[in-house]
């Protein structure tokens, strides 16, 4: 970012979509209230975690949440794309699966590209709230 910030003062995002967000850390000077350590600081918004009628379990938002928000992170065991088809294989026997594949890349410019699949993380067994969003 060349010495600018992604956040804006209230921690909301204001990249232009499709440009990586590089946080302060441990090895910086800084400390953790630095304005530039949002998603170190977990989640912020009220999630809650339902049961829907016809699609199984899925998240809905507490309270509003304005544009640039940092809602939470997908975690999960980070697998490479041989070990990731063995265990969906595995699991499409038990019908419950929460993979996300991490399809991009970065170019010379610091903008998201998208290329051939290389990891993917896999929530199923140790994850948090996000692996119920979008489902």
């Amino acid at each position: 970012m060349r010495g600018r910030s992604p956040y804006d003062q209230n921690g909301r995002l204001i990249l232009e979509e499709g440009y990586l967000v590089y946080e302060c850390n441990r090895m910086c000077r800084c400390n953790k209230s630095c304005p530039n350590r949002v998603l170190q600081n977990g989640v912020r918004v009220k999630l809650e975690v339902f049961k829907t009628e016809k699609k199984g379990w899925a998240v809905r938002a507490g309270e509003a949440i304005l544009r640039g928000t940092f809602v939470c992170e997908y975690i999960g065991e980070v697998l490479d794309v041989q070990e990731a088809h063995n265990r969906r294989e595995r699991y499409d026997t038990t019908n419950s699966s929460y993979f996300y594949d991490i399809n991009a890349r970065v170019n010379d410019m610091s903008r998201l590209i998208e290329e051939q699949v290389q990891y993917v993380i896999d929530a199923t067994k140790n994850g948090n709230v996000s692996r119920f969003i979008n489902h």
